[in-house]
């Protein structure tokens, strides 16, 4: 069984519109020469020949298409490509879409730069997830910071070894008890156990009594 010839410029139409990349080719002047229909359906248009002649300022924002074609001349103007520019994009849709966009020079045999080709792929579930781990990774770091700052808090009142309350915390305590008691109550004593009874005795000797 043999395959039917198809024209020259059918086959390359088919070829075009089966690659998994949004494709285009502009002339100086950053009018399109031609795409893919991946291209056409992205910004609006039924068929790649709607667009032929126009430029990114015909189907796209002001601000977005003037970053297009400065990507454009730069690559034109200096014959070097741009690979990997990560940009939005506003799709005919109205969604936002993220995308991987590849520009490189066209040149004639000679060497001369006649315009630019460009190819996209949609990249947003990636760069959601890039944004998603962003995150996850602040919050992980918010995590382990408060639990250190809450270790460093245990080790200030509590014993590492027996986890019991030490001495900082025991005479937190008594003082904030002791603070509350007026001079005008009629009697107050306090009872702690050597060595600390002392040092409490030291530190709150105006609370021992009043009559």
């Amino acid at each position: 069984m043999t395959s039917p010839r198809l024209p020259a410029h059918q086959m390359l139409a088919l070829v075009l519109d089966a690659l998994p990349v949004s494709l285009f080719w502009k002339d100086l002047d950053s009018r399109i020469l031609g795409c893919n229909q991946k291209f056409a359906h992205d910004s609006g248009v039924a068929h790649p020949s709607d667009l032929i002649g126009k430029t990114n300022f015909d189907f796209y924002p002001k601000e977005q298409a003037e970053a297009f074609r400065a990507d454009d001349l730069e690559v034109m103007s200096t014959g070097v490509a741009k690979l990997c520019i990560d940009e939005s994009l506003l799709l005919a849709t109205g969604e936002t879409a993220w995308v991987e966009t590849n520009k490189v020079p066209m040149r004639t045999k000679a060497g001369v730069v006649i315009g630019v080709l460009g190819t996209y792929r949609d990249v947003t579930e990636r760069h959601r997830a890039d944004k998603e781990r962003t995150r996850l990774a602040f919050e992980l770091a918010e995590a382990k910071q408060a639990a250190a700052l809450a270790q460093v808090e245990y080790l200030a009142y509590y014993d590492p070894l027996t986890g019991l309350a030490n001495r900082t915390l025991f005479l937190e305590r008594v003082e904030h008890k002791l603070s509350k008691i007026r001079p005008d109550h009629a009697k107050c004593a306090v009872f702690v156990p050597e060595p600390r009874a002392l040092q409490v005795d030291q530190r709150c000797a105006w609370s021992k009594s009043w009559r």
